[in-house]
C-alpha cells in the first residue's frame, strides 16, 4: 500500500504491523486481492484519510461474506475456533500452567486473558558447564 504503519524497523520485512486499524486492515485485504486479481471481500464508502497512516475512517462497510475469494479478516466465528485450538470450553488450562479465557468483550474488542505460574527457579546442576 505504499507505506508501513509498523513502528518496528529492526526485523526488515518480517516485522509485525502493530499500529493499524479496522478500517487499516480491510483497506489492505481490498489492496491484496486487487493485487491478484482476485474478488474484494469489503465494500467501503465515506471514505477518507490514507490507510496506514493513522487516520484512515469509513462511514459503511459491506463484507461480501465468508464464500469470498478475495483476502479477509477471520469472522468471529473463525477467530473463536482458531482461539480455542481445538477446545470446547470457554476456559481452557493449559499444559504450562496457565489460563487462556474470553476475557472481557463488552468494550467492542476480543480480549484474551492469559495468566501464567510464576517460574520457579532451578539449582544448577552439579558439573554442568
Amino acid at each position: 500500500m505504499g507505506n508501513s504503519p509498523s513502528g518496528n524497523g529492526g526485523c526488515g520485512d518480517s516485522c509485525p504491523v502493530e499500529n493499524v486499524s479496522w478500517w487499516d486492515a480491510i483497506a489492505y485485504a481490498n489492496a491484496l486481492s486487487d493485487a491478484q486479481a482476485l474478488e474484494r471481500c469489503y465494500t467501503l464508502s465515506g471514505c477518507g484519510g490514507t490507510p496506514g497512516n493513522g487516520n484512515y475512517l469509513c462511514t459503511s462497510v459491506s463484507f461480501v461474506g465468508p464464500a469470498c475469494e478475495g483476502y479477509r479478516l477471520p469472522t468471529e466465528a473463525e477467530w473463536e475456533f482458531a482461539a480455542r485450538a481445538g477446545t470446547t470450553s470457554a476456559c481452557e488450562r493449559q499444559a504450562h500452567g496457565g489460563v487462556i479465557g474470553a476475557g472481557n468483550a463488552a468494550g467492542g474488542g476480543a480480549v484474551v486473558e492469559v495468566r501464567l505460574p510464576s517460574i520457579p527457579t532451578t539449582p544448577a546442576l552439579e558439573g554442568s558447564a
